[in-house]
């Protein structure tokens, strides 16, 4: 069965705050195991906290020298898989940091707002940066040198912990995509045992998903009027608490918790 990626909409629910918990099968039954991934490990059933957000960490990046960049710290989240895998095509050029934040924030707008994300989506998104070639794709497609996938995207977005570590070379001599046609991503999905990992559950799209979307405890977090105050942000013009999509959530705390998509990047709503 096809995976589901729960995405946090917000950026005041984390740290055990929202739970999901008319899911099959719950994960209290005894010998209830789902097959998980390297990166979670086994987990059992499908209900418990929804913990982490997406990461977006700001890219800045330090001169090498001849028109090459490298990372100057270690950079986790959807901005730094950007420019880690996207090529700007049709030449063979890399994003620079301004285009790989800017296309980020753009992508999460579209979860903040519910939008679908499909491979289509996220093109239109990359393509729609300034300066960014416009035959670039997030895949590869149309002969560009790209190595992402919608998959992946939706990954990060869900929580899971995408690292290209400090000093990493992200623009090669020249402004080129690193390896040109045999491009390798430098970074990867943190695993089990580092530092930095970040065990994610996993859902499955089947029909337990569909009917807590349709009327139960997901129904109720996707919906824009959904409202939470939490003591820890403040809310309003000038307050802490935003959607991932970085607009300001009212004094009334009142704004979507969760987008859910399915394996292909579509709003499940």
């Amino acid at each position: 069965m096809a995976l589901a990626y729960i995405c946090h909409a917000r950026n005041d629910l984390g740290d055990h705050l929202l739970q999901v918990l008319d899911l099959k099968p719950n994960s209290s039954q005894p010998g209830v195991l789902l097959t998980g991934t390297a990166t979670t490990g086994i987990q059992s059933g499908q209900t418990g906290y929804l913990t982490y957000g997406p990461q977006n960490d700001t890219v800045v990046l330090t001169a090498t020298g001849g028109g090459a960049f490298d990372t100057n710290a270690d950079y986790f989240g959807l901005a730094v898989y950007l420019i880690d895998n996207v090529n700007s095509s049709p030449a063979n050029v890399a994003l620079t940091a301004a285009q790989t934040n800017g296309i980020a924030v753009r992508i999460l707008a579209r979860v903040a707002a519910g939008s679908d994300l499909t491979l289509a989506d996220i093109n239109v998104a990359i393509r729609a940066e300034g300066g960014v070639g416009a035959g670039s794709t997030l895949n590869g497609a149309g002969a560009t040198r790209s190595t992402g996938s919608v998959t992946s995207v939706l990954r990060v977005l869900s929580g899971e912990a995408y690292l290209v570590a400090g000093g990493t070379e992200v623009i090669a001599a020249g402004g080129g995509f690193p390896g040109g046609a045999a491009h390798v991503p430098a970074g990867a999905f943190t695993t089990l045992g580092d530092a930095h990992h970040r065990q994610v559950r996993r859902f499955l799209n089947g029909s337990s998903l569909a009917r807590s979307i349709l009327g139960g405890a997901l129904s109720k977090c996707l919906d824009a009027g959904y409202l939470w105050i939490n003591p820890t942000f403040t809310y309003g013009a000038a307050g802490t608490a935003e959607t991932v999509g970085g607009v300001h959530i009212g004094v009334t705390g009142a704004a979507k918790a969760l987008t859910v998509y399915s394996a292909t990047g579509t709003a499940l709503d």
